[in-house]
């Protein structure tokens, strides 16, 4: 299973608004850039520090479709 960092709209966590593609910009809209975890540990490690370097974007990890 393929585990992606999502940006989320912060008044709908469903919706998606761009994914976490390790850019120097961090994130980008198109699915197909954004960087996929296979291990679980990684990705929630990944999401820590995409938290203390975007404090005030709502993310979460999802599985990639």
């Amino acid at each position: 299973m393929d585990l992606v960092i999502a940006m989320c709209d912060p008044h709908d966590r469903l919706q998606v608004l761009g994914y976490f593609d390790n850019s120097v910009r961090g994130f980008s809209t198109d699915e197909r850039r954004a960087k996929t975890f296979k291990d679980v540990d990684e990705a929630w490690t990944v999401l820590d520090e995409v938290r203390v370097r975007f404090p005030r974007i709502q993310v979460n990890v999802t599985s990639s479709q």
